[in-house]
């Protein structure tokens, strides 16, 4: 476990504190303990505590590696800039370094190209100190220079431990993708990408030779559920099929319950997914984010005491949420809904620029 502890000046420390306790709820997570002087979030293993002091913020942070502990650093600085943006810039760690890239930042290098199903691609990227991408998520951002064929200006970190995102022409496109494989000794993972034109990812994934250059930070996010021997409901369409296959292959993936997929017709499931013991609901490509969300409030009707994931377009991820969140179910604990896209806009990661 690492920890570090920091403190920050504030003369208007009192009501930055509230404003953070509203804002890190806003934001979706619950509190482990909170009351008039201090803030605690317990998050996969890591603890952030924030604690009012007279004119001051003293902040504590248990993480469970590198990765997460640099991801609570960036979470309290995002947090308190949207708060006080000039006791953001005055934060500063007793551990930090001047670093030229993110602890979590890798470049990878393009190895081999496969094709698993019809209409993806797998790349086979190469890079050093891969160990660390088998733990905290599953889920990393990749990057590439927005002006295609620029040579690309990495992130830095800012002295409050903040991600420094290039700007301008030296302007980065992220996205975010699944880790479908990592082998650390081999110094290699695998990511998935569905075909489809438009975006400088997407784009790049097509032409991309071998020994070319691709950033990637993290990883974050997606973490299986936790079922505790109860029933599930995954569902996702092509581009939640990596973190599907993941979750699946799982040692403790739910032996009761649906999964629900987009898959090519013409494509036996079984060529991607790993074997399950629970009950396929198929859907041919482009017939998922129409009529899964209604399959999935069918079998996630009132009283579902299971678990829920479920992965998709906006629009489709949406409906399935606000269904959850209507009926006697407890989503924080039991469910998580993602948008993987949205129809008709080109996206990326949260980033600074």
């Amino acid at each position: 476990m690492i920890k570090v502890s920091t403190s920050v000046a504030a003369t208007s420390a009192d009501s930055i504190f509230l404003a953070l306790q509203d804002h890190i709820v806003e934001h979706g997570f619950s509190p482990s303990h909170t009351d008039t002087r201090r803030l605690t979030i317990e998050h996969q293993g890591n603890m952030l505590s924030i604690e009012l002091e007279p004119e001051a913020l003293v902040v504590d942070i248990e993480a469970v590696s590198a990765n997460a502990l640099f991801f609570l650093k960036e979470a309290v600085a995002h947090h308190l800039e949207e708060c006080d943006p000039e006791v953001a810039a005055k934060l500063r760690w007793p551990d930090q370094d001047r670093q030229m890239f993110p602890p979590n930042f890798r470049e990878l290098r393009v190895v081999e190209r496969l094709r698993p199903i019809p209409g993806m691609t797998r790349l086979w990227l190469e890079g050093e100190d891969l160990q660390p991408l088998t733990q905290d998520g599953m889920h990393v951002k990749l990057m590439l220079p927005a002006q295609l064929g620029r040579p690309p200006t990495w992130p830095g970190v800012h002295p409050n431990g903040a991600t420094r995102w290039p700007k301008g022409e030296d302007r980065l496109h992220v996205r975010y993708f699944t880790l479908r494989h990592v082998n650390p000794e081999a110094s290699r993972v695998a990511i998935d990408f569905m075909h489809h034109t438009g975006g400088n990812i997407s784009d790049w994934t097509v032409s991309a030779a071998e020994g070319d250059v691709i950033g990637v930070m993290g990883p974050g996010g997606g973490l299986p559920l936790k079922h505790n021997g109860r029933p599930a409901i995954i569902g996702g369409d092509m581009t939640a099929l990596p973190a599907i296959a993941r979750m699946l292959e799982e040692p403790d993936c739910p032996l009761e319950g649906h999964l629900l997929v987009e898959m090519p017709e013409e494509v036996d499931a079984a060529t991607y997914l790993p074997a399950s013991s629970l009950e396929l609901h198929r859907f041919g490509l482009g017939r998922f984010n129409r009529e899964a969300p209604s399959k999935m409030l069918e079998l996630a009707a009132a009283g579902w005491q299971g678990l829920v994931w479920f992965g998709a377009e906006h629009s489709a991820a949406e409906v399935v949420r606000n269904h959850l969140k209507s009926v006697d179910f407890d989503y924080r604990t039991d469910a998580q809904v993602v948008a993987y896209w949205r129809a008709g806009i080109r996206g990326g990661a949260r980033q600074e620029d």
